[in-house]
């Protein structure tokens, strides 16, 4: 299993909000940023297959709404 940390701030901070992404195809939350980051680790964010969301504020799924 590979685990990648895509963000381990909150959406006060520089760094992308809290998220996950496990062998390339699951992510734990999907926060604003999470897209141009996933693209800078040449990940395109549409094959993503599943999201877990640990809560629905928009720091933990925004940019979840842009990749469908």
């Amino acid at each position: 299993m590979k685990i990648q940390v895509i963000g381990l701030g909150s959406m006060w901070t520089k760094y992308n909000s809290t998220c996950y992404l496990i062998d390339d195809k699951i992510m734990v939350d999907f926060p604003n940023g999470a897209c141009k980051y996933l693209y800078r680790l040449n990940i395109i964010p549409n094959t993503i297959d599943n999201i877990v969301l640990a809560h629905f504020h928009g720091d933990h799924y925004f940019d979840s709404l842009f990749i469908y």
